[in-house]
């Protein structure tokens, strides 16, 4: 087995109970399914972990109902053809404990770019792998609609949750400054800030491919939301930085089409301009792990 010469990820302190409890490295990588050939639209099917031990992991990540949905009568079927590839990957990690020259058994699957991570044990790698790069649209399907009547799967919920169980993993003490209620003006409504410090006053937004509107719409409620409570007479911090963090996909990340980034970069163009004016900064991320580092870091610098 090739040994796998894997550092600690430069970048985290050591001090304040953060990495130095964090001993266990792994290489993951997504495997990305196209279901119709050379559309270019692609959805993460599985999760490959190869850890500095030699032990792998290889874990599907569209689950059962997930086909149903999709592929009503053939999910059976579907779910073989996942299988064999899983298989065919872990076997290949096994045998060489890299990624390197694996080759899909089936067209229409695609190894993404491999990245290294941290953990305490191997097992608590794959849920940590799903946050970091997992197609929210795969790991937390809802049944919803869009305006144009097209299916969509995505969860604000997932997003803020990822990013807290990675930032309160490297940095405990900061667990209760999660989902604040505030009441911005007397007789408003509850405002839930998602993150609140001496330091930053953060919300998570996120664009959604398959739901641009709504994801634009939502977040942008989120920019305004910081800049209200920031004039408001709540005692914050004077110093405190006002931020919204954006989860928007990549093609490198999700191999999404031209038209698609295209859609997706003007949205988030739009969401800058609107925090320009507003004061706010707007910051895009495609993987929690970075949002969660910008978040510790400024806490502990």
């Amino acid at each position: 087995m090739a040994k796998n010469t894997m550092q600690p990820l430069p970048g985290w302190p050591t001090t304040l109970g953060m990495t130095d409890t964090l001993t266990y490295l792994a290489e993951y990588a997504p495997v990305y399914w196209e279901p119709i050939v050379l559309s270019g639209e692609r959805i993460t099917a599985l999760i490959a972990v190869a850890g500095h031990d030699g032990n792998v992991l290889v874990e599907r990540v569209l689950r059962e109902d997930v086909l149903r949905l999709f592929y009503p009568g053939q999910e059976q079927g579907v779910g073989a053809m996942l299988e064999m590839v899983r298989v065919s990957l872990h076997q290949h990690l096994a045998a060489i404990g890299s990624f390197a020259g694996w080759r899909p058994p089936l067209t229409g699957f695609f190894l993404g770019e491999a990245n290294k991570t941290q953990a305490d044990v191997l097992a608590a790698v794959p849920a940590q792998v799903a946050a970091l790069c997992a197609s929210l649209a795969t790991v937390h399907l809802a049944e919803d609609v869009d305006e144009e009547g097209q299916a969509i799967s995505f969860s604000e919920n997932r997003w803020r949750q990822d990013v807290k169980t990675i930032a309160t993993t490297r940095l405990a003490r900061i667990k209760d400054n999660f989902s604040l209620d505030f009441y911005i003006a007397e007789g408003a409504r509850k405002t839930v800030i998602d993150y609140v410090s001496a330091r930053q006053v953060i919300n998570l937004g996120l664009i959604h491919a398959s739901a641009i509107k709504r994801t634009l719409n939502d977040t942008k409620a989120k920019v305004l939301d910081l800049a209200a409570l920031r004039d408001s007479d709540h005692l914050l911090s004077n110093d405190a930085r006002y931020a919204v963090m954006v989860w928007r996909p990549t093609e490198a990340d999700y191999g999404l089409s031209d038209r698609q980034l295209k859609t997706v970069g003007e949205a988030f163009h739009q969401l800058e301009t609107e925090g320009n004016r507003l004061g706010i900064v707007i910051k895009g991320y495609s993987q929690a792990d970075k949002a969660a580092e910008d978040l510790v870091l400024r806490e502990v610098a």
